[in-house]
């Protein structure tokens, strides 16, 4: 696929524009879905094209029109952008090109040594666009993406070095306190029946679903970024997981206090899980490790571990 950046012509494509932003949805963006009249107002406000502005609309060869990005904060030391692609034309690997050919321009048109994006931490496809296209994960910012009617949202924010855009490198920020999980990556046969037992337990343990356009797959990430995959792959060759083979063993999750343990094991059974070493609750890891042992249908087991 070859993606151009085509210069947005304001007042000209106002229509166009309004058009763009009314009928496709956003569900990580500050707006989600605007108005008519709040998206005229964005762009009679000079946010889409001024002195710290620059609209493109990304056009793909075949596919035709598909998005725009927006670039900010021209007139400082480190732009930004604001990507939208339409609704049909996500989760195929066109926003990694639009970051690209965005990196291009900005580092071709401007005097900077660096080029910055935020997201929401939830927002697990838009993070793989990221280090797909070669950005960095520099920092994580606790409730600080308003959404409307709902709490503030963690926020992660990536960026791309000259040196790294000239060289095609990436060069990795210094570890904090050591190096953490990414992600942990489950395969099933059969993913309704394993997201009916790990839906319930992970959003139970403060993992909410990310949202997502996936069929073959579903994820749960924590607050501190990392996050939980499960996938029905075609790539798939066994029916069951069988946890006493070579490899994965279990999956071990902590809870703060013994009455949130005990809450999950009264519900658990009603869940898709069946509890294991249940003579031995809650010490059948040790005297002093009080811990749930759980297995589901699909073979999958998970320990949750009081902590003090």
């Amino acid at each position: 696929m070859n993606l151009s950046l085509v210069a947005l012509r304001l007042p000209e494509e106002d229509d166009g524009l309004v058009s763009f932003l009314t009928s496709n949805s956003f569900p990580f963006h500050v707006g989600r879905t605007p108005s008519m009249d709040e998206a005229r107002r964005r762009i009679e406000s000079g946010s889409f094209a001024d002195d710290e502005h620059q609209t493109f609309w990304l056009v793909d060869q075949e596919l035709g029109r598909i998005g725009f990005i927006r670039l900010e904060d021209l007139a400082d030391d480190t732009p930004m952008f604001d990507l939208r692609l339409a609704d049909e034309h996500r989760g195929r690997g066109l926003g990694v090109l639009a970051l690209r050919a965005a990196a291009d321009h900005i580092f071709t048109t401007l005097e900077v040594n660096r080029f910055e994006g935020c997201t929401r931490a939830d927002n697990l496809p838009m993070r793989r666009t990221f280090e797909k296209a070669g950005w960095v994960q520099e920092a994580h910012f606790r409730q600080a993406w308003p959404v409307q009617g709902e709490p503030p949202a963690d926020a992660v924010n990536y960026s791309i070095l000259r040196q790294d855009w000239e060289s095609g490198s990436r060069t990795p920020t210094a570890p904090l306190g050591g190096n953490g999980v990414h992600h942990i990556e489950l395969w099933t046969h059969d993913l309704a029946g394993t997201e009916a037992s790990f839906g319930w337990l992970m959003t139970a343990l403060g993992w909410p679903l990310v949202e997502q356009d996936w069929e073959q797959g579903r994820s749960w990430q924590h607050p501190s970024g990392a996050y939980l995959v499960l996938e029905q792959s075609p790539a798939l060759t066994g029916q069951r997981h069988d946890r006493l083979q070579p490899g994965l063993n279990h999956l071990a999750f902590t809870v703060t206090s013994r009455d949130a343990l005990d809450a999950l094991r009264r519900d658990a059974p009603t869940h898709g899980w069946r509890e294991l070493f249940e003579d031995r609750y809650p010490t059948a890891g040790g005297p002093e490790h009080v811990a749930l042992f759980l297995e589901n249908a699909q073979g999958f087991e998970v320990e949750v571990v009081a902590t003090p």
